[in-house]
């Protein structure tokens, strides 16, 4: 942007060097015919139509060189502009797999989460019929031994009844403290992901960030593109209005030196039988 920057400097210095070395040739002449300015003494036709060759020769030039900037700007900006509009895609694909990261991510983290409270909640659910079990079982055991009537063989069942219940809740005791350790397990896992999540969208914001200061970097050089490109289109109307006003020059230049070769003419012929009668 810097170095495109300095194009419009050079290209207002020429417009004004085209301009300069018309108003010079202007000022050498002395005026125009029909300027209302005086006309001094004229140059030779052939020197003033040779000088205005040249003027209207460079001219040609510089239009055409302005044309040819005018060409490589506009270039240059399309190359730029297709630039911007692919990091412009690459960005926003970034983000949407990275949107999609983490739908995926805390959709497989509420799914897992559900499976853990539904297993600890089954499990506890198990824990409380047992404790009741047991205890039924233990007031049973405490009931067959105040009643002192009843037979032995019962009471070994009883026996027998409360050391299974008492094996099963020891079982799911065991099966409840492997959950508890697979929900801590489960907890550190949920924070990984937690802190996957935030770097993620740290760096979602990352490229939101990024993504604006593109779309600012590509305005900022639209505008300057568009102000380049009207400054080459001012110089393009000033370089054709110059040539067609050193045209119009050369038409009165040669109307003029048409002129003065009719009065070269008129002041021969009057000349011829001036000499002729002195002789």
């Amino acid at each position: 942007l810097a170095q495109r920057g300095q194009m419009a400097p050079g290209l207002g210095r020429r417009r004004c060097t085209a301009g300069a070395r018309l108003r010079r040739g202007r000022r050498m002449r002395g005026g125009t015919p029909g300027s209302g300015r005086p006309l001094a003494a004229p140059l030779g036709p052939a020197v003033e139509e040779e000088e205005l060759r040249i003027e209207l020769r460079a001219c040609h030039h510089a239009l055409a060189q302005t044309r040819v900037e005018v060409l490589e700007v506009e270039a240059d900006a399309r190359e730029r502009e297709e630039r911007h509009e692919a990091e412009m895609d690459e960005l926003v694909m970034e983000m949407d797999e990275l949107d999609d990261r983490l739908c995926a991510e805390q959709e497989d983290l509420a799914a897992a989460d559900v499976a853990v409270q539904r297993v600890l909640r089954t499990s506890r659910e198990e824990l409380a019929a047992a404790h009741a079990k047991v205890l039924l079982a233990q007031a049973e055991a405490e009931l067959l031994r105040s009643e002192s009537h009843m037979g032995t063989g019962h009471l070994e069942a009883l026996g027998a009844r409360l050391r299974r219940g008492e094996a099963e809740e020891r079982r799911l005791e065991a099966e409840e403290a492997a959950l508890s350790a697979h929900e801590g397990e489960l907890d550190l896992e949920l924070q990984r992901e937690h802190e996957e999540e935030a770097r993620l969208e740290a760096r979602r914001c990352q490229l939101s960030e990024a993504l604006e200061q593109t779309v600012q970097r590509i305005r900022a050089y639209e505008d300057w593109s568009w102000g380049v490109h009207q400054e080459l289109r001012q110089v393009v109307e000033e370089l054709e209005a110059d040539n067609e006003t050193a045209a119009q020059e050369r038409g009165e230049l040669e109307a003029r030196a048409e002129e003065l070769s009719h009065l070269h003419r008129m002041v021969a012929a009057t000349a011829a039988p001036t000499g002729a009668a002195a002789a």
